[in-house]
């Protein structure tokens, strides 16, 4: 902004320079004509000397006109002398935009080549023009300040749009990045969702996992009760069996014992027959005695059977719960 108020201040400054430079010159005219009544041409104390401007040997760039004292002293009418054209040159510097305005100039002083007129001005124009043409040193500097200023804004405006438009491709490519994002996470929560489910199937599955293995310990628990009390009746039958043994070993000494009696005495049978009647219904009774025996005997081969088929069952139910037994541990 405050660069724009100094390019408006430049722009008002020139217009307000091209106005003293155009009145500057009907100004010069003007004093010509009027004060050249206090001059005689015809006088040879005065000669024209010609200032022009720098690096131009034309006439046409012939800004004012000086006349010299010849006898070097000084003449009876007010003339005022203007300083070299450097100053004007100056002040011309502002018509160079303005090609119409020297045109008219240029023309104005090639009329008034061969001329020879006073230019007089006051010390306050002097003044105020070379305070006009600091000014517009100043302003000059000032406005190339202002334009290498607005080269640097320029440069950093491209800058500012290029990162605008990086920031912006950037933004595009975080808002795929953040949709793809979107997307694995939609995948994610379906994925973990079926995992869920996968999750609870098995928690179901591992509970009647686990209540069939309570049930199957119940029953090796009333299968070991079982076995227990089996194994107490086999060791009870065992110790049955032993002493029926013994029993029948000796009820087969007893008969041997017997018998040799009963052939010692059918030897006797002739001589003593009641004897033998008596030994016949001895006999009978031992042999209601004997198969009151073989009923115990095979009472006990009954059971016996009955035991090993315990046996068996014991050691299949031992077959079938050994590699239960290993999974578990």
């Amino acid at each position: 902004v405050e660069a724009n108020g100094q390019v408006g201040d430049l722009k008002s400054e020139k217009s307000n320079k091209k106005i003293i430079n155009s009145n500057f010159f009907h100004k010069n005219e003007e004093l010509s004509l009027d004060l050249s009544s206090f001059r005689s041409q015809d006088s040879p104390r005065y000669n024209p000397i010609v200032y022009k401007s720098k690096g131009s040997g034309n006439k046409k760039n012939v800004h004012c006109k000086k006349y010299s004292n010849m006898d070097n002293t000084r003449p009876s009418s007010p003339t005022l002398c203007i300083e070299p054209a450097q100053d004007v040159e100056k002040s011309m510097t502002i018509n160079e935009n303005n090609p119409k305005k020297e045109k008219d100039i240029e023309e104005d002083l090639d009329d008034n080549d061969d001329t020879m007129f006073d230019e007089f001005l006051d010390n306050a124009t002097k003044l105020r023009i070379k305070s006009l043409s600091s000014k517009l040193l100043g302003l000059n500097q000032t406005l190339y300040m202002v334009q290498e200023e607005c080269k640097k804004l320029r440069q950093e405006k491209r800058d500012s749009y290029l990162r605008a438009q990086n920031a912006e491709s950037e933004c595009s490519s975080l808002r795929k990045t953040v949709i793809s994002i979107q997307q694995q996470l939609s995948r994610q929560q379906d994925s973990n969702k079926t995992l869920q489910e996968q999750l609870k199937q098995k928690t179901t599955d591992c509970q009647a996992l686990r209540k069939e293995l309570s049930s199957y310990r119940s029953i090796e628990n009333d299968f070991k009760s079982l076995q227990s009390t089996k194994e107490s009746l086999l060791n009870r039958t065992k110790a049955e069996n032993a002493s029926l043994k013994e029993q029948i070993f000796g009820i087969k000494a007893r008969q041997k014992e017997e018998l040799n009696q009963v052939l010692e005495k059918s030897s006797e049978a002739n001589k003593k027959s009641r004897q033998l009647e008596k030994q016949n219904r001895n006999l009978s009774l031992l042999v209601k005695k004997q198969e009151k025996l073989l009923a115990v005997i095979t009472e006990q081969r009954d059971n016996i059977a009955i035991a090993k088929a315990a046996q068996s069952l014991e050691d299949k139910f031992l077959n079938i719960i050994s590699p239960l037994q290993s999974t578990e541990k």
